[in-house]
């Protein structure tokens, strides 16, 4: 499981999730998601929505091949 579900904003109850209330639209975090406004009472820590708790999970294959990708040869993967 992914990093955040350490802080006891997203739990309702151990071993419990809490759920955002129906109608909740995420907020735009921007480009730069700080410590303050993930902690924020509307931050990306708290209450989830369907989905929520994987969106901040990277792709393995995707991250690495970003990560690496000048080490690849062109003739291996272009």
């Amino acid at each position: 499981m992914t990093w955040p579900v350490r802080h006891i904003g997203m739990c309702r109850a151990p071993f419990r999730f809490a759920h955002a209330p129906d109608g909740w639209v995420e907020p735009d975090f921007g480009m730069t998601l700080t410590c303050a406004r993930a902690l924020a009472p509307d931050g990306c820590l708290g209450p989830q929505i369907a989905g929520g708790l994987t969106c901040l999970m990277a792709v393995p294959w995707q991250c690495d091949t970003a990560s690496c990708r000048s080490g690849y040869a062109k003739a291996y993967d272009p």
